[in-house]
C-alpha cells in the first residue's frame, strides 16, 4: 500500500475517532444537572457545518487551481470507471446513506451506551463491507483472512467487558439497536459509494448539501413511524452554546474534512481493507477519551490495540512474490 494512501486513511480514521468524542460530548450531559443537545438539532448543525466547510474548501481549491497551483489530483483510479458503473445506485444514493447514518447514529446514542453502540455500529459496518468484498470477488489470502480475524478479535476484546455489564436484555433498547444497525449499513453503503470517486472534495460537498434535505424527510418518517407504533413519542429541541460548538466542530472538521479525506483514500482501497481499517476507530477513540476525558488506559485497551494493529498489518502488507 502506498504511503499516500496510508496517510490519507490514517488522517480519516483520526477524524472519525474525534467525531465520536465530539458526538458523545454533545449528546451526553456535561453534568448531572445539564441537558444534552437533542439529536435532531445536533445532526442538522453537524451536516450544515460540514456542507459549509466543504463549500469553502472547494472554492479555495478552485482559486488555487486558477493560479496554477495543483492541490489534489482529480485523475480517476484505474478501475474507477467500472466502479461508478457497477455501483451507480450506491453513488446516486450517497446523500441518503449519509443522512441515514448521521441521524441513526445520533438517535441511537440517546438510547444506547457508548460501548454497546460502538459494537453494533462497527460490527454492522464490517459485515456490510466484507459482504461487498465477497460479492465483488475480491481475492483474500489466508493471511489476510487471519488478519481480519485478529483485528475483529481485538475490537471485540475492547468493547465486550463494557457490553457484558448490560447483561440484562430488558435494559437494552431494541429501538436503539435497530437505529444503530441502520446507521452501520448506511455508513457501509456510503463507504462503497466513495470508491472510484473522481473528485472526492466536490462530491463530499454535494453529498453533505443534499443530505440536509434527506434528513428532514428521514426525520419525518421516523416521527410518523414512532407515532403509529409506539405508545408515546416526545421530541425535545434543546440548543445550548456548548452543544452548538461541538456540533460545528464535528460537522466542519471531523465530518466534512474527515469524510473528504476518506473518499480520497477509498480510491485506492479494496472494500476488505476499508472494512478492517475502520476497526481502529474505537481504539483511537478510547485513547482520545483517556487523554481528553482522563479515562484510564487499561490493559484490555493495550491488548485490543495490539491485536487490531497486528490484524491490519497482516491485511495490508503484501507478501513477497
Amino acid at each position: 500500500m502506498e504511503l499516500r494512501t496510508v496517510a490519507l486513511t490514517s488522517l480519516a480514521l483520526l477524524a472519525f475517532a474525534a467525531n465520536s468524542l465530539l458526538c458523545r460530548q454533545a449528546l451526553a450531559p456535561a453534568a448531572e444537572t445539564a441537558q444534552a443537545m437533542d439529536p435532531y438539532s445536533f445532526t442538522l448543525v453537524r451536516l450544515f457545518s460540514g456542507a459549509v466547510m466543504l463549500a469553502v474548501l472547494t472554492l479555495l481549491r478552485r482559486w488555487l487551481i486558477e493560479r496554477r497551483v495543483s492541490l489534489v489530483s482529480a485523475c480517476p483510479s484505474k478501475d474507477s470507471k467500472a466502479l461508478s458503473v457497477n455501483r451507480s445506485w450506491l453513488r446516486r444514493g450517497a446523500a441518503l446513506w449519509l443522512a441515514l447514518y448521521a441521524l441513526g447514529f445520533s438517535l441511537a446514542y440517546v438510547e444506547l451506551g457508548a460501548a454497546l453502540g460502538a459494537l453494533i455500529l462497527f460490527a454492522t459496518v464490517q459485515f456490510t463491507l466484507m459482504t461487498a468484498a465477497l460479492v465483488q470477488r475480491e481475492s483474500l489470502s489466508k493471511r489476510q483472512w487471519l488478519g481480519f480475524l485478529f483485528a475483529l478479535t481485538g475490537f471485540v476484546w475492547l468493547v465486550l467487558p463494557a457490553v457484558t455489564k448490560q447483561s440484562d436484555a430488558s435494559n437494552i433498547s431494541f429501538i436503539g439497536v435497530g437505529l444503530m444497525v441502520v446507521a452501520g449499513i448506511a455508513w457501509g453503503f456510503y463507504t462503497l459509494a466513495g470508491r472510484g470517486s473522481l473528485d472526492p472534495l466536490k462530491e463530499s460537498r454535494d453529498h453533505f448539501a443534499a443530505s440536509l434535505l434527506w434528513i428532514v424527510l428521514v426525520a419525518l418518517i421516523f416521527v410518523l413511524f414512532a407515532s403509529l407504533w409506539l405508545d408515546e413519542i416526545t421530541i425535545h429541541i434543546n440548543l445550548d452554546h456548548r452543544g452548538l460548538y461541538l456540533a460545528v466542530a464535528s460537522g466542519a472538521l471531523a465530518s466534512g474534512v474527515g469524510y473528504a479525506l476518506w473518499y480520497q483514500a477509498l480510491r485506492y482501497l479494496q472494500a476488505s481493507y476499508a472494512a478492517v481499517s475502520q476497526l481502529l476507530v474505537p481504539i483511537l477513540a478510547a485513547i482520545g477519551a483517556a487523554l481528553w476525558l482522563q479515562e484510564p488506559i487499561t490493559q484490555g485497551l493495550i491488548t485490543a490495540g495490539s491485536l487490531v494493529l497486528l490484524g491490519i498489518a497482516l491485511m495490508t502488507v503484501k507478501s513477497k512474490p
